[in-house]
């Protein structure tokens, strides 16, 4: 049995040291580093190349990821990488996600024990704007639910023949139609901290969620201009606090972390007392987007 990893890196220097716990427990990783605006400027590409020193079964690749439109097609690099697996089971992976040493062995045995399953199943805590909240998330027509623990997808078989596509970067498995090939594995753990990234991380999360027309009235703040379009970046990571998304946690934390916190509060003051600078590595989103669609031209 072989497992391959795959995943998509983009400044995210602050938390790949984590990602050597899961590294160990994986046959091939094939990883690509860069966006629609090209690689990271935080020196995340050079961490990965050390791990490729270490395991000298990663495949590593930079560069841009464009959509036909112009947004970042996550979609588009996570395909290359799937054309180049050569394992029996893919492992998806994202850098925010935080496993423990003991998590990954058993989802190992697990799919081990049950190769013949399709698709595997195992249960996720995500953290929503620093580790002590939950997110709740909203159920239609009945207010807010909560939903602390959710079950998520670490593992498929190869033989589902997946395809990721636009625009929201949804996994499709195009071999696979029988629900009782699904295993689910309860005791293996896995956290989440997307919604608790460093402050500028968020904002730039944000931006490229609007320059891919993957967020709200995105067309109309785009055309308002990168004011506009920054602007409401921040004010929509600045909301995660005041939302009423998020309720009270008390549990357990990854031992990974070795007791280490995250918090969108991270590095929010230097964000501010830098804020030009950031721009200026921001406004790159806007101008690739108004190419894109014809707003500006290449001489503007």
């Amino acid at each position: 049995m072989k497992l391959s990893l795959i995943l998509n890196v983009y400044s995210e220097a602050d938390i790949l040291e984590y990602l050597d716990v899961v590294l160990r427990y994986v046959d091939e990783a094939i990883i690509t580093e860069g966006s629609a605006i090209g690689i990271s400027n935080d020196g995340s590409g050079e961490i990965i190349k050390a791990y490729q020193q270490k395991y000298p079964y990663i495949t590593f690749s930079q560069g841009e990821y464009i959509r036909e439109d112009g947004g970042w097609a996550q979609a588009v690099s996570k395909n290359l990488m799937l054309q180049e697996v050569t394992g029996d089971y893919i492992m998806l992976h994202h850098t925010d996600l935080i496993y423990d040493e003991a998590d990954m062995i058993k989802l190992r045995e697990a799919i081990e024990e049950f190769p013949k399953k399709a698709v595997y199943y195992t249960p996720m805590r995500e953290f929503f704007y620093d580790m002590n909240h939950i997110r709740l998330y909203h159920w239609s027509l009945e207010g807010m639910l909560p939903r602390s623990l959710i079950g998520d997808v670490p593992a498929f078989a190869v033989r589902t023949d997946p395809i990721y596509y636009d625009p929201n970067i949804a996994l499709r498995l195009r071999k696979w139609e029988d629900i009782h090939e699904g295993l689910f594995i309860p005791d293996v753990r896995r956290w989440h901290l997307g919604f608790v990234r460093p402050f500028p991380r968020s904002v730039e999360k944000r931006l490229n969620d609007i320059a891919n027309r993957d967020w709200g009235n995105s067309n109309e703040i785009i055309n308002k201009g990168f004011e506009v379009m920054f602007q409401a970046a921040v004010d929509h990571v600045e909301s995660y606090k005041t939302d009423g998304s998020m309720f009270d946690y008390c549990g357990d934390y990854p031992k990974t972390l070795n007791g280490r916190r995250f918090s969108v509060n991270d590095d929010r003051e230097k964000f501010y007392d830098e804020i030009e600078r950031y721009k200026e590595r921001f406004y790159l989103y806007y101008e690739q987007i108004c190419l894109s669609v014809g707003l500006i031209s290449d001489s503007t």
